[in-house]
């Protein structure tokens, strides 16, 4: 399958870890692609079009392909064969991100084992798969870092952990200080509180 006539106006994307695929959901199809045979595979499809304010991760563990925006929670179970079926989730705990997110940044912290998202400003949202319950997470006490507002376009994917350092990286310009957000010290529990984020200057 082509990639072309999949796309629509607000794709988007995530790498898997597990098999090194790309997901990938257009206005309408949900695809897989196999960089290794250069092939797409459709897998699945959005039953009205995805709106616009989605950005996606993939919880590796339960193998979920999760999309957060436009007021919805969507996943595909992508460890499953074949067509895979839509899953719009309700979620609740600290929900308003659900709301208010809009091409947020948003990963998998393998630490904590949760979706993290941020959505501007100096905490985060970490969303539980088992139980589908966001927390909000403030920054510790002693946290000084402001990081600066998302573009008007949107995060995407320039929020992103990094294992070496069991921290989130975030870059909101070119012309801007690189944040960096650590949830936790290091190794479990995750409930750990945040330290917040810290700056790297240009």
């Amino acid at each position: 399958m082509g990639l072309s006539n999949a796309i629509g106006s607000t794709p988007v994307s995530a790498y898997d870890p597990v098999t090194g695929h790309i997901f990938f959901q257009g206005y309408v199809n949900f695809l897989e692609y196999d960089p290794a045979s250069d092939t797409w595979t459709k897998r699945g499809s959005y039953d009205k079009g995805i709106s616009g304010g989605h950005t996606a991760a993939i919880d590796p563990k339960r193998r979920k392909f999760i999309m957060i925006g436009g007021g919805e929670v969507v996943i595909y179970d992508i460890g499953k064969t074949g067509t895979l079926p839509m899953q719009k989730i309700s979620t609740t705990g600290s929900n308003e991100i659900v709301s208010n997110a809009k091409y947020s940044g948003i990963d998998y912290d393998p630490v904590s084992d949760r979706i993290i998202v941020w959505n501007g400003g100096t905490s985060v949202y970490s969303l539980n798969m088992d139980t589908y319950v966001w927390t909000l997470l403030p920054p510790a006490p002693t946290n000084v870092v402001i990081p600066t507002s998302p573009p008007t376009q949107g995060t995407f994917g320039r929020f992103r952990y990094i294992p070496s350092k069991n921290a989130f990286i975030l870059v909101n310009s070119i012309d801007d200080n690189v944040y960096f957000y650590k949830l936790s010290a290091g190794a479990p529990p995750p409930s750990l509180p945040p330290t917040g984020f810290k700056v790297s200057e240009q």
